[in-house]
C-alpha cells in the first residue's frame, strides 16, 4: 500500500463488520433475555406498574412474530402508548429513512456518470462526485438535485401540514380538554400593577381562578426542614428494623425462644439508638426517633398555617401567575393575544403544563433579568462550540490518516499494521470518539436551558433541542468536514498554499467515507444497545443494592425511564442533515441511511412503547423544529 491509495473501501467494510458484529451481539443477547427480565424489557406489559388501560398487550416470544409486530404497528397504538412525542419521533425515522430509500433512485443516473468520471479515484471514491473529471457532466448532479430536493421540501411541507392538523385534534379531544392543564396560562414578566388579582381579571373574559406565585423564605425553610427530618427517620428506622431481625434470627439459631415485642429497646439497647445533635456539633444528643417524629408533627402545623395564610405580608409575591380560565376557546385566546404594549411583559406564556413540569426557581425572573440570563447561556454555549472545535477536529484528522503520511514519515508505520487494525483505527475509532465527545455535552447545554431563564419543562427541552443542534451541525458536520478534507490534501497545501480553496474544494467528498462509518455506527451499535438496555440493566439489577428504603425500593421498581427530547432529536437531525448534504455528493450514503434509520425505528419502536415512560407532555413541538433544519 502506498501513501496516497485511498483506504476508502477498506474503512467502510471495516465498520460494516465491526459494527454489525457488534449489533449481532446486542440483539442475539436482547432475544434471549427479554423472555427471563421483563422488569427491563417489557416492564409495560408484564408487570403492574401502570393501569391496565394503559398497558400494551405483551410481544410475541418468536424473534420472527415479534419483528412482525413491531413492523404492523399501527399510530392509534403508538400515540396510545408511547405517547404523541414518542410517535411523532418514530415518524420522523420513518421519514428519514424514506429519504434514503427513495433517493436510492437517483443512482440510477449519478452512479454510472460517477464511475466512468475518468479521474481514476479508487473505492469508493470512484462512485462519488470527486471521479467526475469532465465539468459537463455536472449537469447530471444539477438536475438530480433539483429532483430529490424538491421532493424533500414536498414531504417536508406535507409532514407541517399532517402536525399541524395532528394538533388541532389532539387539543380538540375530550380526553384532553378534560385535562385541567388545557385550561391553565401561567403567565411570566406581569407588570406590578397586574399582580393583584382584581386588576388581572379586567384583562380577560371567563377567568374562573387566579394562582399569584408567592415566595416565602420562612416555608421554603420549613419545608426543607421537614424533608431532611423524614430522609433521615426513614433510614433510622429501616437501619434498626434489620438489626432487629438480625438479633432475633441469631437468637432463633441459638434456639433461644423469642417473644414479639412492641418496644424497639427490647431488641437493641437505648445507647445503641441512633442519635442527633441540636444545633449541630455542638448540641445536646437527642434520640433521632422521638425528636424526628415530634419536631415533624410541629412543622406540619407551621407549614399548613403559612400556606393558609395567603396575605401574609412576609410573603412576596414574583411577577408571574397562573389563571384558570372556564374553557380551552378562553385559554387559548388569553395565550395567542398580545396583551402588553411593552415588549418583554406578559411573556412568555405557556399553556398545558403540569405543576410538575415547571421549574421553580426560574418563576422571579423580570424580563432584563432574562435576557441578561439567556445572553449568558447563548455566549457559553457558543464558546464552548468554539473550543470543542479542537477535539473534533482532531477526530476529522484521524479519519484521513492515510493521506497524512507523506509529509509526517513517522506516521508511516500504520501501513505496517494489518488491513483490518487499520481500518478500525480509520473507520471505527474516530466514528466513536465523536460519538464520545458529542455525549458529554446534553448536561451542560440543558443547564444552560435553565440558566437562561426557561420556565418548563418542555421550554427547556426546545431550547437544548436548538443549541444541541446547532453544536451537532458546527462540530459533526462542518469541523469533521473541512478537518477531514485538510488532512486529504495538507501535501498539496503545503507545495501550493495559494490553491488551498480550490484543493479543499475538490476534496469535501472524501470526508463523506467518514460520514459513512458514522451513520453505520449509529445504524448498528447504537440500535442494538437501545434494544439491549444495557444502562437500564445495570442500574435494575447492578445497584438495587444500595437501596437502603422500602421506599427506595419501591421507586427503583416502579420507575419508568422516560425520553430526553431536547438531546435525542439532534443526534438524527444532524445525521440526516449529513445524509441529505451528501446524497449528491456520494449517493451511496443513501444506502446507509435508510438501513441506519430504519433499525433505529424498529429499535426505537419496542423501547418507546414497551419500556420507557411517556413523560412530560411537549405536544410534539420537537417534530415541527426537526422537520425544519
Amino acid at each position: 500500500m502506498t501513501s496516497t491509495t485511498s483506504t476508502s473501501t477498506q474503512d467502510v467494510l471495516t465498520s460494516i463488520i465491526s459494527n454489525g458484529v457488534f449489533c449481532a451481539i446486542f440483539v442475539t443477547l436482547f432475544l434471549l433475555l427479554r423472555l427471563r427480565f421483563k422488569r427491563v424489557y417489557e416492564p409495560k406489559s408484564h408487570c403492574d406498574i401502570l393501569p391496565s388501560e394503559e398497558r400494551p398487550d405483551p410481544l410475541p416470544i418468536t424473534p420472527l412474530f415479534w419483528l412482525k409486530a413491531l413492523i404492523t404497528m399501527k399510530p392509534s397504538f403508538m400515540i396510545k402508548y408511547s405517547g404523541v412525542d414518542g410517535y411523532l419521533f418514530l415518524r420522523y425515522l420513518c421519514i428519514v429513512s424514506s429519504f434514503g430509500l427513495g433517493g436510492m433512485l437517483i443512482w440510477i443516473i449519478l452512479l454510472p456518470v460517477n464511475a466512468t468520471g475518468g479521474n481514476h479515484e479508487t473505492g469508493l471514491n470512484q462512485l462519488g462526485i470527486s471521479n467526475v473529471g469532465n465539468v459537463g457532466r455536472y449537469y447530471a448532479h444539477v438536475f438530480m438535485s433539483w429532483i430529490y430536493y424538491a421532493a424533500i421540501m414536498f414531504t417536508v411541507y406535507r409532514e407541517l401540514h399532517f402536525y399541524t392538523n395532528l394538533r388541532y385534534l389532539l387539543l380538540s379531544t375530550p380526553h384532553y380538554a378534560r385535562k385541567l392543564s388545557s385550561r391553565v396560562v401561567v403567565f411570566q414578566t406581569i407588570p406590578d400593577q397586574y399582580l393583584n388579582e382584581r386588576e388581572f381579571k379586567k384583562l380577560f373574559d371567563g377567568v374562573r381562578k387566579i394562582w399569584v406565585a408567592k415566595v416565602s423564605p420562612e416555608l421554603s425553610k420549613k419545608v426543607s426542614e421537614r424533608d431532611g427530618l423524614v430522609s433521615n427517620l426513614e433510614n433510622a428506622l429501616n437501619n434498626i428494623l434489620k438489626k432487629c431481625v438480625s438479633v432475633k434470627a441469631k437468637k432463633e439459631k441459638k434456639g433461644e425462644h423469642i417473644e414479639l415485642e412492641q418496644e424497639l429497646v427490647s431488641y437493641i439497647p437505648q445507647k445503641k439508638m441512633p442519635t442527633i445533635k441540636k444545633p449541630k456539633i455542638i448540641g445536646k444528643k437527642h434520640d433521632l426517633i422521638e425528636y424526628s417524629k415530634e419536631r415533624i408533627a410541629v412543622l406540619n402545623k407551621e407549614i399548613e398555617e403559612l400556606q393558609k395564610d395567603s396575605n401574609n405580608k412576609k410573603m412576596k409575591p414574583l411577577n408571574t401567575i397562573a389563571v384558570e380560565f372556564e374553557n380551552q376557546y378562553f385559554a387559548q385566546l388569553a395565550y395567542q393575544t398580545i396583551i402588553h404594549d411593552q415588549p418583554l411583559h406578559f411573556d412568555p406564556k405557556h399553556i398545558g403544563v403540569e405543576p410538575g413540569d415547571i421549574f421553580w426557581p426560574n418563576m422571579r425572573y423580570y424580563w432584563w433579568e432574562k435576557l441578561s440570563r439567556t445572553s449568558v447561556a447563548v455566549a457559553a454555549i457558543i464558546a464552548l462550540i468554539i473550543i470543542w472545535a479542537i477535539p473534533v477536529a482532531f477526530v476529522g484528522f484521524i479519519s484521513n490518516l492515510t493521506y497524512l503520511t507523506n509529509k509526517m514519515h513517522w506516521l508511516r508505520f500504520i501501513y505496517n499494521l494489518p488491513k483490518q487494525l487499520l481500518g478500525l483505527i480509520t473507520a471505527l475509532l474516530p466514528s466513536v470518539m465523536l460519538s464520545v465527545l458529542m455525549m458529554l455535552l446534553p448536561i451542560f447545554i440543558r443547564s444552560m436551558a435553565k440558566l437562561s431563564g426557561c420556565l418548563t419543562a418542555q421550554s427547556i427541552e426546545y431550547f437544548t433541542q436548538q443549541a444541541y443542534f446547532a453544536f451537532q451541525v458546527v462540530q459533526t458536520f462542518l469541523v469533521v468536514t473541512i478537518a477531514s478534507s485538510v488532512s486529504s490534501v495538507v501535501t498539496q497545501i503545503i507545495e501550493n498554499p495559494t490553491s488551498s480553496l480550490s484543493l479543499l474544494s475538490s476534496n469535501l467528498p472524501k470526508s463523506s467515507n467518514f460520514f459513512i462509518s458514522y451513520i453505520i455506527l449509529n445504524g448498528f451499535s447504537v440500535s442494538g444497545t437501545i434494544l439491549f438496555q444495557l444502562v437500564t440493566f445495570i442500574l435494575f439489577y447492578a445497584f438495587s443494592f444500595l437501596d437502603k428504603t422500602a421506599r427506595q425500593k419501591y421507586n427503583r421498581y416502579v420507575g419508568l425511564g422516560e425520553m430526553a427530547w431536547g438531546t435525542t432529536y439532534p443526534i438524527y437531525e444532524v445525521l440526516a442533515v449529513i445524509s441529505i448534504v451528501y446524497s449528491i455528493i456520494s449517493p451511496i450514503i443513501l444506502l446507509f441511511t435508510f438501513v441506519a434509520f430504519l433499525l433505529l425505528y424498529l429499535a426505537y419502536m419496542n423501547t418507546l412503547n414497551y419500556i420507557t415512560g411517556i413523560g412530560t407532555d411537549n405536544m410534539g413541538r420537537n417534530y415541527p423544529r426537526a422537520c425544519s433544519i
